[in-house]
């Protein structure tokens, strides 16, 4: 009862420190399972009874500014209901400011809560020795909160005030391994329920709760003023006070003159004509597209700005027709005049300019991207949403820090839900053997990921849903207004469509040339392809390709050995007459069901990366990271790993056998063969030897796989070697004085 009745007294004096009882107190349960609960208190026991049952289990967070007391909620116990969490209107004023430092790094948790506090000691000594005074310092999960007394109201004023204060935090502060939350500026923020034992699911899958606790509190409470808060906020020093509230009124009306750095160069502005004040057009595009944006350039130095729109990061090409809009709307909203075209290409220039000097670089992804041991996945929705992949689950998450680019292509993803009947998915696909079903599960929870990905063939005759088939693969992997294409014409035009594209889908396809197969084949591993900039001698574009490819056609499309062996080869069967559905039902059944699909998905993702470290295989497939993770993930579905194992194997057997068939050089070999153990001769000789063997089987010599010379041959067999081992034959080539003797031996069963 002792220790009881401290846990209780320890959970209410923390958060009477920034609440008093009369005020309603938010509680948000994140539980993994059942979603959020929300629980709603104006009685502290009844709080600390409840919260104390789920202690440890589940994270808590709480609202920190006082909510509104007429609202029409139940009080005092949690709700399954999916109710409504409090919103900024329900906030009744701006009581406390929260600086949120979140680490970065991936280090030791005692490490990484020992860099947050020291940074905390060092914002707030800073911000003393501007005469702020002491705030509550907070030990959160892995990092460190510093909460303020303020006094606002709860308008757009203030919001716009308390998110420039954190902007300005984070620029002068954050590190590499600490940042300042630039988010948490909305009157309805929320943090870790004091007191509470925090589970965290960032850091490692396993380790001691951490207590949410206050760490220091200041022997005298005092706010913060509005003032103080405004030179925070623009970085303004040592001018009258008078003169700073009516700049600063202009200032957060007019937020676009936000790029105030010095007082005197603010006060010499203010005291010079009309006439001297006047800036060029390229100047004033210039400090609007630097307010609050970032430039940088990714590893093949492409240059991209990162802007802050409706409280989120976007990022742009600096050359992108999106970039130049947001410049364009700056500029007029500022002056009500567009600007010329001279201008607006001279402010790109210099933003181009310092994001190739300033040093940043940084990875740029397209819908799917994996940072340390997390993957993420682009919704490309307006709020710039992103689902966080983990060993601990996957949740949706807003400020991810992930780089993400859009093209016009890409269409919004709906939000994923909690689902895990693998069924949901084989309802719509009609394959022609459950082995095939089980490969494209895997298939699907694999385009998620960066390894290496098969090449996708599907086949089928007439009726079979081929088209629809890989349709609804890419509504599901990566929406797209186009979503399927047929075969670009030229080799440049593939490459461009495959960089642009994060899952390819290529429909109808008759044969694959040589050189768009060989194209097809570094996507599918990841290699470069490099074309020559427009109207220069001496640039070069250089596009990295490693993307998931789906193909289809009525015969299996690949011939060349070297794209079969990176294909997996998925039949469809012919929709009976009496089962056919008009397209509208088709896709309203499924679009009902891609929530519970994607969430699916990355559930089954989420299981897998625990798995995968563990995976270890005695044999492997052609594409071995896809073998050991298609392990892993058949074993997270339920399938089975060696389930899995079996069918992909015997996948790799019939691609085999039709990169053979489908090639007249080995169909001769194997024909050769058929009765012989070796066979011994130059390469001159087993040209004539197979040219009698194709006549008699009736191979195709016109075939441009066929060889006519011998130093052709040497080529096409060297394309078709692990083909033909696969198979029991192989053989060697030796230089001797009569020329090239190649041996061929067939392995004895």
């Amino acid at each position: 009862m002792a220790l009881r009745k401290a846990r209780r007294d320890a959970y209410i004096g923390q958060i009477r420190l920034i609440k008093s009882e009369s005020t309603v107190t938010e509680v948000i349960v994140e539980n993994n399972v059942d979603g959020f609960k929300y629980g709603y208190y104006d009685s502290y026991d009844k709080l600390v009874e409840d919260i104390e049952k789920i202690n440890g289990k589940y994270n808590m967070y709480s609202t920190i500014n006082p909510i509104k007391t007429n609202l029409d909620i139940p009080k005092n116990c949690f709700s399954d209901k999916k109710t409504v969490s409090i919103s900024d209107d329900d906030i009744e004023k701006r009581s406390i400011l929260l600086i949120d430092l979140i680490t970065t790094t991936t280090k030791d948790i005692k490490e990484i809560k020992h860099l947050a506090f020291e940074k905390a000691k060092e914002i707030s000594q800073c911000l003393l020795d501007e005469g702020w005074p002491e705030p509550i310092r907070v030990s959160s999960a892995t990092g460190a909160y510093l909460l303020y007394d303020i006094d606002l109201p709860n308008n757009a004023e203030s919001t716009k005030l308390i998110e420039k204060s954190l902007i300005n935090l984070d620029t002068r502060f954050a590190d590499d391994n600490v940042k300042v939350n630039r988010s948490k500026y909305n009157a309805s923020e929320k943090c870790q329920l004091i007191g509470t034992r925090a589970v965290n699911q960032d850091v490692t899958p396993t380790y001691d709760p951490i207590i949410v606790s206050i760490a220091t509190i200041p022997s005298k409470r005092e706010i913060v003023t509005k003032n103080q808060l405004l030179k925070l906020a623009y970085n303004i020093t040592k001018f009258e006070e008078e003169e700073s509230n009516n700049i600063m009124i202009d200032v957060i009306s007019n937020p676009v003159n936000c790029n105030i750095e010095k007082t005197q160069e603010l006060t010499n502005t203010t005291r010079k004509s009309k006439e001297d004040q006047k800036e060029s057009q390229a100047e004033i595009l210039i400090k609007l597209g630097s307010c609050n944006a970032e430039f940088f350039i990714d590893d093949i130095e492409e240059s991209y700005a990162t802007i802050i729109v409706n409280g989120h990061k976007e990022t742009y090409k600096i050359n992108s027709r999106n970039f130049k809009m947001s410049l364009i709307k700056k500029y007029y909203e500022k002056t009500g005049k567009p600007p010329n075209n001279e201008s607006i290409n001279q402010a790109l220039g210099v933003f181009e300019a310092k994001a190739i000097f300033n040093g940043n670089k940084k990875n740029v992804f397209r819908r799917c991207a994996k940072v340390g041991d997390k993957y993420y996945y682009d919704l490309v929705n307006d709020d710039w949403e992103v689902i966080e992949i983990s060993r601990n689950g996957w949740r949706p998450v807003k400020d991810s820090r992930v780089v993400f680019v859009r093209n016009n292509n890409m269409k919004a993803q709906v939000s994923p839900e909690k689902y895990d009947d693998l069924s949901i998915i084989n309802k719509h696909y009609r394959f022609k053997s459950k082995d095939d079903e089980i490969l494209h599960i895997v298939i699907l929870v694999s385009s998620f990921t960066n390894i290496a990905h098969p090449i996708v063939l599907y086949h089928g005759e007439k009726g079979s849903s081929k088209s629809t088939s890989m349709k609804k693969d890419r509504a599901i992997v990566d929406p797209a207004i186009n979503d399927v294409v047929s075969m670009p014409k030229g080799n440049e035009d593939l490459a461009v469509y495959l960089y642009k594209n994060y899952l390819s889908c290529i429909d109808n396809v008759d044969n694959v040339p040589s050189e768009k197969s060989d194209l097809l084949c570094v996507a599918s591993t990841g290699g470069s392809y490099t074309r020559r900039k427009m109207y220069t001698d001496d640039d070069e574009t250089i596009l990295y390709i490693k993307r998931p490819v789906i193909l289809n056609g009525i015969n299996i499309v690949a011939t060349r050995p070297d794209l079969l062996d990176r294909s997996i080869l998925l039949e469809l069967e012919r929709v009976p007459a009496e089962e056919r559905k008009e397209d509208t039902a088709i896709w309203k059944e499924f679009e009902e069901d891609k929530p519970k699909i994607l969430g699916l998905i990355f559930t089954v993702l989420s299981k897998a990366l625990n798995i995968y470290e563990h995976v270890s295989l005695n044999r492997l497939g052609r594409m071995s990271d896809f073998t050991r993770l298609g392990y892993a993930i058949a074993e997270a579905a339920g399938i089975g790993g060696e389930v899995f194992l079996k069918a992909y194997l015997s996948n790799q057997n019939r691609a085999n056998d039709e990169a053979i068939d489908l090639n007249p050089t080995a169909k001769a070999i194997q024909a050769l063969m058929i009765n012989e153990n070796i066979w011994i001769g130059t390469v001159t000789e087993l040209l004539l030897e197979l040219k009698k063997v194709a006549d008699r089987e009736n191979i195709d010599t016109n075939s441009k796989l066929w060889a006519n010379e011998a130093n052709v041959l040497s080529r096409r067999l060297n394309e078709i070697k692990s083909n033909l081992e696969s198979v029991g034959i192989s053989y060697v080539i030796r230089q001797h004085n009569i020329g090239k003797v190649i041996t061929i031996e067939k392995e004895k069963i």
